[in-house]
């Protein structure tokens, strides 16, 4: 059988004490049984009940915001001006004036010249027929260097030296040309000298110049065959034309430059023209 009833008394007080009374007809149910009671007497049970405080509600702390720093300004250092420095003006020098060196008066030189074997010019043995010489050469313009000489203690002493140019005249049959003289001459009398390539230096004339302008030379005329131009006419000059001269057969030993000095009356060829040219000019040998 279950358990017959619980009493339980509250009485007042504070703190308040409770009674707890056991039904008298089972006191304990063995574990395992049928749920009889085991007889037994009531029991009391007492005991108090402590009512805890309400506690006190701690009020939650407004937090207060921490201030935000306002940074102090970092002042700007303002630069200080470095004044300009006012250059002291230096009282101008006295400018030297240059005085120009006057450009001595340009002396030149005149020619006209008659060269052998071409035009009308003949040679040593005949200079005054030109009926073998050849009126149409092929060099047109050619080149002649001027010398100026004058006597100094009894000796002949070069002064002046200049190169230039003379040029063919058909109609007259010879050729014409100015030198000037860069090195400046008095006025007065020099020996001048002219020389053309494979040409014998042949002395113009004594003139007297007149400083500053363009002297007019006597005419000139030039002995052809200094084939190696060392102002002779020798067996070295025989031997280039030997080895130039071409008719029948090639020539025997001749470049370029050689020929175009043994081209005596400048037609193109060495040949037997060339060969009896130089021949009749054997009588002067000697330049000048």
């Amino acid at each position: 059988n279950p358990p017959q009833g619980i009493a339980v008394n509250f009485p007042t007080g504070n703190p308040p004490s409770y009674t707890v009374t056991l039904g008298p007809s089972c006191a304990i149910v063995p574990v395992g049984g049928d749920g009889a009671c085991v007889s037994g007497s009531a029991h009391n049970l007492n005991f108090a009940l402590a009512i805890a405080p309400t506690p006190t509600i701690t009020p939650t702390p407004t937090i207060t915001p921490t201030p935000t720093r306002t940074p102090t300004p970092t002042p700007t250092r303002t630069p200080t001006p470095t004044p300009t420095r006012t250059p002291t003006p230096i009282p101008p020098t006295n400018t030297p004036t240059v005085t120009p060196t006057p450009t001595p008066l340009s002396t030149s030189f005149a020619f006209t010249v008659y060269l052998h074997g071409i035009g009308n010019s003949g040679d040593s043995a005949n200079e005054t027929s030109f009926s073998l010489s050849n009126q149409n050469p092929l060099t047109t313009t050619r080149p002649v260097t001027a010398e100026v000489f004058e006597t100094v203690n009894g000796q002949t002493v070069q002064v002046a030296q200049a190169s230039g140019q003379i040029t063919y005249q058909p109609t007259n049959g010879n050729f014409t040309g100015t030198v000037l003289m860069w090195t400046s001459l008095q006025s007065k009398t020099y020996l001048v000298k002219l020389k053309s390539d494979k040409y014998l230096r042949r002395i113009v004339g004594i003139p007297n110049v007149i400083a500053g302008t363009t002297n007019t030379m006597p005419n000139v005329t030039l002995v052809v065959g200094d084939t190696n131009n060392d102002n002779t006419l020798d067996i070295l000059d025989y031997n280039m034309i030997y080895g130039c001269y071409s008719v029948d057969s090639p020539p025997r030993n001749c470049n370029a430059t050689q020929k175009f000095q043994s081209d005596l009356n400048d037609d193109g060829n060495v040949n037997q023209y060339d060969y009896n040219l130089f021949l009749r000019e054997l009588g002067n040998r000697i330049g000048e």
